[in-house]
């Protein structure tokens, strides 16, 4: 029997789900019901079923961050089927392609459009389990670990529970004071195409891992035909780059000698927090995109000791920059590449604040600057600093000053009439 969770905060769509299908008749048991997406994390963790049917909007957590946490945590199952409404539907269908088995439009809901949308998670369900033994033979350690750190560059895994669950798994251990990635580009010093090509810059990832682990703590990742990426565990900050420019140059040396490639390395900024390796990518990515004028080429924002890096200053200017935008977490990610998870991670991580309280501090700081030049009528500032209206942004610096704009800039005024007769 394939389990089945329902998670909907509305009692009756619970009981309805329930009653609308035979069940048993399609291979299916009722697992159990959820009233928030938190308590549906919880039981997806303990039963473990393969399929969910979850509600867009819940509390605590939607279902569509129900689903996507599940697929960073436990892969392709369980299948997702969403309960969605009219004004909903074509935004998740694109956001959540990859993760999603089916979308319900609730007002359409019936029997035969549920069974239907079963009967096609049962079969998605049913092909991944097929493949798993073999797929259980072939994944040994060292092939888990590097899906680990391909998730870790990209931002995929930022919950502290989740990283320290996999380290575990996966006999990591991260004791180092910092950590930089390196960026790999192997080319063919002959024209390969096809699966010449592949076999060369295969062997060269290997070739790579097994000299590189020989000289130090290190793990590699195959990101691409063409691109590996390494983890240096690094050493006291003074010598690391010295260190891991000669390793990449002798292994350079290497590769060029019994596989006729060469390659060019893009070595990121450093971190001190492993989960925080994404930012080391993201900065090796930057100096690659440049193109490197040496075959080892550092980072900038590679500082003498593991402090703050470039990255936020940059991500920071642009907030500044675009103060009169909507600025959503999820689209500001996405100008730097980053997972709206990741980004709000990292930004706590190095700026000691959150992603949304910056923003209105920083937009809450350029509003009295321009009461203090008195250049702006309060409705203006308001839309020029991005606020829904003149209400909402009153009522936000409010609360970060405890007096109202107009009261701000009357205060102001005060203030310089004051001076003026003294």
């Amino acid at each position: 029997m394939i389990k089945l969770l329902i998670a909907d905060d509305e009692p009756l769509v619970c009981v309805g789900l329930q009653s609308m299908l035979p069940w048993r008749e399609y291979g299916i048991e009722i697992a159990g019901t959820a009233r928030n997406g938190q308590q549906a994390a919880d039981m997806i963790e303990k039963l473990q079923p393969e399929i969910v049917i979850a509600d867009i909007k819940m509390p605590l957590k939607s279902g569509l961050e129900l689903a996507r946490e599940c697929n960073e945590i436990y892969g392709r199952l369980p299948v997702f089927i969403i309960l969605t409404s009219y004004e909903e539907f074509d935004y998740v269908r694109q956001a959540m392609r990859s993760h999603v088995s089916d979308y319900l439009v609730k007002l359409e809901l019936d029997a035969a459009s549920l069974g239907e949308a079963v009967e096609k998670a049962a079969r998605r369900v049913r092909d991944i389990i097929e493949i798993q033994p073999e797929q259980a033979v072939l994944a040994t350690l060292d092939d888990m670990r590097e899906k680990f750190f391909i998730q870790l560059l990209n931002g995929a895994i930022g919950v502290e529970k989740q990283f320290a669950l996999k380290q575990k798994e996966l006999l990591l251990n991260f004791n180092a004071p910092g950590y930089a990635v390196a960026l790999c580009e192997v080319q063919p010093l002959s024209e390969a195409y096809g699966e010449k090509l592949l076999s060369l810059c295969t062997h060269a990832a290997k070739l790579a891992k097994e000299t590189l682990q020989h000289q130090c703590e290190c793990y590699l990742a195959t990101l691409d035909m063409h691109h590996f990426a390494v983890v240096f565990a690094l050493g006291p900050p003074r010598e690391w780059k010295d260190g891991v420019r000669k390793m990449m140059e002798q292994t350079a040396v290497l590769l060029r000698s019994y596989l006729g490639v060469s390659i060019k390395v893009s070595v990121g900024s450093t971190v001190e927090d492993p989960k925080m390796l994404g930012a080391s990518y993201q900065a090796a990515l930057q100096v690659s995109s440049k193109g490197p004028n040496e075959d080892v080429t550092f980072s900038e924002e590679g500082e003498s000791s593991f402090g703050k890096p470039k990255l936020l200053c940059d991500v920071q200017a642009y907030i500044k920059a675009n103060l009169s935008k909507h600025l959503s977490l999820t689209e500001v990610a996405a100008v730097f590449n980053f997972s709206p998870s990741y980004l709000s991670q990292y930004f706590v991580k190095y700026a000691g604040i959150n992603f949304v309280e910056y923003i209105t501090a920083e937009r809450v700081a350029t509003a009295k600057k321009m009461l203090e030049n008195g250049d702006a009528l309060i409705y203006e500032i308001a839309r020029q600093l991005g606020f829904e209206n003149s209400f909402y942004f009153s009522k936000v610096f409010k609360k970060a000053e405890g007096v109202s704009p107009r009261e701000y800039a009357r205060k102001i005024r005060e203030e310089g009439q004051k001076k003026g007769r003294g």
